[in-house]
Formats: structure tokens, sequence, C-alpha cells
């Protein structure tokens, strides 16, 4: 049975919706005998509320809240068709056109991105000069049209304009969501990339083992909650962890900081072992 809504335990039409599509697709991967649609917390705001009712204790019903997602910056709804559009099109839940579509568009986007890391502006009266009648403050070094446009206070579109008023743009300025979509991607790419890895670095950290006496207790950054959960549940697997009723994301991030710094210890003094103490709770170096 492939089931959505109330009866998994949640309250919203939007919730719902999300459950069916996903049902929806899973019964005919299921008749065409094609592997099972699963997104996780890092591909769609859908996969964090199916994992949540999956691996969470419910005491009241469920609603998606964008605070419950540790990937805001990944999930955002302007690159829900970039993320999930291959996908889509894959268990043809969208059509050729639209498809290929959203395939152009991205690519503008990346060709856009691109043009402008090759373009350079540097510190002198010509420059400044189409850059002031663009509302632009003056480049004070040598620097990359892209690295201009990551600038506050510096439009997309008037950077564009500026370099064709140095003959360094000759294509039309984008308009648009095509624009739109790349500014944000330049504004905050650096922030993006870094959530992107610790996703990244989460995806692969969740089938670590835990050592079985770990003393969370002295895990630096673990809320008392997820202290008492863990000592009770005492999973074997970072992944385990994770699913624990009342752990966060955030304490994983935590778990996962104090397993590195352990192990690296450990590198460096092949003696050093952390134990849980019979008569103290919490570790004993020896």
């Amino acid at each position: 049975l492939y089931m959505a809504g109330q009866v998994n335990g949640t309250s919203g039409y939007e919730e719902a919706g999300g459950q069916g599509i996903v049902a929806g697709a899973n019964a005919a991967a299921r008749i065409r005998d094609m592997e099972p649609l699963i997104l996780g917390r890092a591909d769609a705001y859908i996969g964090v509320m199916i994992d949540d009712l999956v691996s969470t204790v419910l005491d009241e019903p469920y609603r998606m809240l964008t605070s419950r997602a540790e990937y805001r910056l990944i999930l955002r709804s302007d690159t829900a068709d970039a993320r999930l559009a291959a996908l889509a099109y894959e268990r043809e839940l969208i059509g050729t056109d639209r498809a290929e579509a959203i395939a152009d568009e991205k690519a503008g986007s990346q060709a856009l991105v691109s043009s402008l890391e090759k373009i350079w502006l540097g510190n002198n009266d010509r420059h400044a000069a189409a850059l002031d009648a663009e509302g632009l403050a003056p480049a004070t070094r040598s620097m990359s049209a892209l690295e201009l446009a990551r600038r506050p206070g510096a439009p997309l579109d008037a950077v564009i304009r500026a370099l064709g008023r140095l003959g360094f743009w000759t294509d039309q300025v984008p308009t648009g969501l095509l624009l739109d979509r790349t500014e944000v991607a330049i504004k905050y790419g650096s922030f993006i990339d870094k959530e992107e890895r610790e996703a990244s670095r989460q995806l692969r950290s969740g089938g670590e083992q835990l050592p079985p006496d770990l003393d969370y207790s002295l895990v630096p950054g673990l809320r008392v909650e997820a202290i008492q959960r863990l000592q009770i549940a005492s999973p074997l697997t970072v992944g385990q962890a994770a699913r624990t009723a009342g752990v966060t994301p955030s304490d994983i991030g935590a778990l996962l900081i104090h397993l590195t710094r352990d192990r690296n210890r450990t590198t460096r003094d092949p003696d050093h072992h952390c134990h849980r103490d019979p008569v103290t709770p919490g570790y004993r170096v020896r």
C-alpha cells in the first residue's frame, strides 16, 4: 500500500500533495519493476518531510516547516526545477519539452557565470566611468566581473550593462528567471557551496560506526534531550543516530566533529583509548 496524508500523521494540503506524488510515483515504479523514488533531506522538502515521518515520534499532526530542514539554501523554491527535473523526466512525471527548457535555462545560467569569470576590470578611469554610469562603485583593484557582481549593491543587470559600455559584453542583457536565478547563485554562491559540502559529508557519514560505549554526555554541542535519547537508543551508526527521535541535524553535526577529533587523536597516539569509566560516567584517557 502507498498512502499519503492524514493516515501518515500529517496535516495540511501541501503535506498531503507532497506525499501523494511520491506515493503515486512509487506505485508506478513497483508495477514497472523500477527502483523506488527516494528523496533525501538534501534533495527536496518532501524528502525532509518523509524522513521526519518515518524516523521521529509524532505527538501531534506533522506540518512541514522550513525550519525543520538543515539545507535551506539548497532547497530554495527557485531551484526546485533544476534540482528535480532530471529525476522527474526519468520517472515520466514531466514531458520532454519541459525537461529540455529547464536544462537550457540551467545551461544558460552556468554559461553566464562562466563568461563573467573571464572578464576582468581594473582600477582605472575608463572602467570607473562605465561603472559609475550604472550606479556602481569603481573597482579598487583588479577583479573579475563575477567578483564585482558579488558585491553588495551591485545588481547583476547593472554590472552587465557596464560591461557593455566597455565593449566586454555584446550579448543581450538577460532578463526574467534567468537573471534572477543567476544573481542569487552568484550572490550566495560561497554559502551554497559550503552547504552542499556539508550535505555530502552528512550523506557519506551515515554509515559510520559508533563506539558501543560512547558517552554522549561528553560530546560538546549535544543538547540535553539528544544526550538522553542517544544514551537510551545506543545507535550503532551515525545514520541510526540521525533517525533517533529528538535528535536534530545540528546534534549529528556535533557528533561527527567529536568522532573526527577523537579519531585524529587516536591516529597521533595509538595508546590513546577513550572508554566509559565504570565508576564515574565519562571518558578516562589511558
